[in-house]
């Protein structure tokens, strides 16, 4: 199964220039700086900053400087977050954290493979319990 993800991941190919769309330097500094998307990833796998530590076996402090980007994220980095978001969007999850849990279910229900129930709103009707049966007429 991990092979199978890995050639998945291998099969993917880079776009030729993400930025060739930005037309400021601004812009392009910007993009450059947030080109490596640590945050993005996390978010994108559901995961919190403790669930990433211990996902990733890494320091609170490592992940929140990569999250800010004062740290760049790593290949290994890329590569197992990879490896989450492939099980998320094919829905192995049931051995995972919370938040890629949550993540897999709201995907399901964004793509329109799940339609939550419907919750019924407002407080509840009351009917007294203590009041004699109405006869009927």
């Amino acid at each position: 199964m991990i092979e199978e993800i890995e050639n998945e991941i291998d099969e993917v190919t880079e776009i030729e220039d993400p930025l060739a769309g930005l037309r400021t330097e601004e812009e392009r500094d910007r993009a450059r700086r947030m080109r490596p998307g640590f945050a993005n990833a996390l978010a994108a796998c559901g995961l919190s900053t403790e669930e990433a530590m211990s996902f990733l076996g890494q320091s609170r402090s490592a992940i929140e400087k990569k999250r800010a980007g004062v740290l760049a994220m790593t290949p290994d980095d890329a590569k197992a977050l990879s490896a989450l978001w492939h099980r998320i969007r094919t829905g192995r999850v049931a051995d995972l954290p919370p938040g890629p849990f949550g993540m897999a279910v709201t995907m399901l229900v964004l793509s329109g493979k799940h339609v939550p129930k419907r919750v019924p709103r407002g407080r509840q009707r009351y009917v007294p319990t203590d009041a004699p049966a109405a006869e009927p007429s």
